[in-house]
């Protein structure tokens, strides 16, 4: 069965009260007020429609990308 992005990340529960999810992408600030986010996205297969892994960035709000790792779903 599909899931669609709000229900993807609804199911993971993450820790954070400060998220949101637009689109396909789910951000969170760890820290309300704080200068960094957290963006996860799906990372994308040759097929349209098909992922194969996350995309996992601890985000500046001045700085942009500290930080990135793609885990995929045949790892876990």
């Amino acid at each position: 069965m599909a899931l669609h992005a709000r229900e993807f990340f609804a199911e993971l529960k993450l820790p954070f009260a400060d998220s949101a999810v637009v689109g396909d992408i789910y951000y969170a600030a760890p820290r309300p007020g704080g200068p960094l986010r957290l963006r996860i996205d799906f990372t994308s297969t040759r097929w349209a429609n098909q992922y194969d892994g996350l995309r996992l960035a601890t985000v500046h709000q001045d700085r942009g990308d500290l930080d990135v790792t793609i885990p995929r779903f045949a790892e876990h």
